[in-house]
């Protein structure tokens, strides 16, 4: 029961973020079992905006981590 709660907050958080900043159309994401993110972004989002948006959910203790993906590379990987 644990996991689906983790997974649930986790989800119910990106959602929320990417709503707040007009991304939930531009934006595909899977949420783990553990709270994991992948979040995929269009072509279209500027990379100011998704890096502004994974830093936010980063820096969400309801998230484990997030890997974020465009066009098929890998964007904002962690230092």
């Amino acid at each position: 029961m644990e996991e689906v709660e983790k997974q649930n907050n986790a989800d119910s958080v990106v959602s929320s973020v990417l709503f707040e900043n007009a991304l939930d159309t531009s934006a595909s994401y899977n949420v783990r079992k553990n709270g994991y993110v992948v979040i995929k972004f269009d072509e279209s989002v500027p990379g100011s905006k998704y890096t502004e948006v994974v830093d936010v959910l980063r820096s969400n203790p309801m998230i484990k981590g997030v890997r974020a993906e465009q066009g098929g590379a890998e964007v904002c990987p962690l230092k």
